[in-house]
């Protein structure tokens, strides 16, 4: 082999090496830059719809891994009240499962017919472990629970069920925070909390064996915001609420047939989505027992008014929960 065949080799193997290592961004504009910068004019709708379809995943696990209210069935703060001289245990223990109903983009490559969404469902089993540190304070009688504090802790497990043959995806996470009351619920007035949580878990990696789909691993990390709202009426009781989702963690897309024939690879750890949700439930209780049920509903994600990814996602995902609650 000539000397100018060698270089000419090691070149090439040099432009492999180089094509096969994921290209980081740091925000999400210039993830979509890097991608679009490597792909034919008339593909960049793969670029955004391989992007948004990760973003989409993403925000699944956070919403399944924590849906409407942290503490399931309750508006109001634990607290850690005393009787006589002996300080009451005051724990809540929570087991629940719910689903989530997502769209995302389709993930195959330059298939006309498959430009339609592909729907997501994603279902979810949680354990939620709650403890009150402070029963607030009382600023007149029927003004209770001012301030009052609880830490929770979950762990959760999501399973991905896809309309198409990906087959089924198990991811998990964990969730500890703070939840403070800033009013207990009296004859005159309602529970009033809200909530600060951060989960963590194992990123979801998405590999496909077709040569003609997009592969993606999506990060788990999340800060979840609630602000719950209830009443109790005997044994019955009503909640409502408000909550964001501010979801970070890897977006990595690797699309498959770019220009030099190989698999290229983008990613970004710094790119942030944020998602308001809402609410509602009923709940029975019975002594130490409860049971609840909550219905939601999650904005869709931002998307640029100039991008068109092929299909309509302008629909608001929905999630239910389904809970038993036992207190101490």
């Amino acid at each position: 082999m000539t000397r100018s065949k060698r270089l000419s080799v090691l070149v090439y193997l040099f432009i492999l090496v180089k094509s096969s290592n994921p290209l980081a961004s740091q925000d999400l504009n210039t993830l979509t830059s890097s991608c679009i910068g490597k792909m034919a004019s008339d593909q960049y709708s793969l670029c955004h719809k391989s992007i948004l379809a990760a973003r989409t995943i993403r925000s699944g696990v956070s919403l399944s891994a924590g849906y409407g209210s942290e503490l399931p069935g309750s508006s109001n703060a634990i607290g850690r009240r005393k009787e006589g001289q002996v300080p009451a245990r005051n724990l809540s223990f929570a087991f629940s499962s719910g689903f989530a109903r997502i769209r995302i983009p389709s993930l195959y490559i330059g298939s006309s017919n498959r430009d339609l969404s592909n729907v997501v469902n994603v279902y979810g089993l949680n354990t939620t472990f709650t403890r009150g540190l402070f029963d607030g304070l009382a600023i007149t009688p029927g003004v209770k629970g001012v301030f009052s504090m609880d830490v929770i802790g979950s762990a959760s497990v999501q399973f991905f069920s896809w309309d198409n043959e990906q087959p089924i995806v198990v991811s998990g996470a964990g969730s500890a925070g703070v939840r403070i009351g800033l009013l207990r619920e009296s004859f005159s007035f309602p529970g009033l909390t809200v909530s600060v949580v951060r989960q963590t878990g194992i990123d979801l990696d998405l590999d496909s064996s077709r040569k003609d789909r997009v592969d993606l691993v999506v990060g788990n990390r999340s800060t979840r915001f609630r602000a719950t709202v209830g009443k109790d009426f005997s044994k019955l009781g009503i909640l409502a609420g408000i909550g964001w989702n501010y979801d970070s963690g890897l977006l990595q897309v690797t699309i498959p047939g770019m220009l030099a024939r190989s698999a290229w690879t983008f990613s970004s750890k710094e790119a942030v989505d944020s998602q308001a949700l809402y609410f509602t439930g009923l709940s029975f209780t019975d002594m130490v027992f409860q049971l609840s049920l909550e219905l939601g509903l999650v904005e869709e994600l931002d998307v640029p008014s100039n991008v068109y990814v092929g299909y309509d996602s302008s629909s608001s995902g929905v999630f239910g929960r389904l809970a038993v609650r036992v207190r101490f």
